[in-house]
């Protein structure tokens, strides 16, 4: 059902994704050298966008739907990202299907806008 109301061009991104397997990455990966483990996780916490937009849900400062689309902007337009969520030397992104996962399960609770959004970016990559 959830199927049907997608857009062609975001299930072809989709499958193309799931079938493949692909690992999406961020330009500019910087592996730093720390002191201990915990400064280790520390730094790449800052240094995650995804992170960063998920524990701005968790204090308020965005809504979930605003979140999903930012989340896309992330991995596919940096540029199009608030300042407070652009990271220098971003760390590697290992993958981009929970975030289409997400997407997926979501889908229908969407507002039009950000169905509209989120297309876009797909159409334009």
């Amino acid at each position: 059902m959830k199927s049907r109301i997608l857009n062609k061009s975001f299930k072809k991104v989709l499958c193309w994704i799931m079938m493949t397997g692909i690992i999406f990455f961020t330009s500019n990966v910087r592996i730093g050298e720390a002191k201990n483990k915990k400064q280790n996780i520390n730094e790449a916490t800052i240094k995650n966008p995804i992170v960063l937009i998920t524990q701005a849900v968790k204090k308020g400062i965005l809504d979930e739907e605003t979140a999903l689309l930012y989340k896309h902007y992330a991995l596919f337009r940096p540029q199009s990202l608030l300042p407070e969520f652009v990271v220098e030397d971003p760390v590697l992104i290992k993958s981009g299907t929970p975030l289409l996962d997400e997407t997926y399960e979501r889908w229908e609770g969407l507002s039009p806008s950000a169905k509209k959004k989120i297309n876009s970016i797909y159409e334009d990559n």
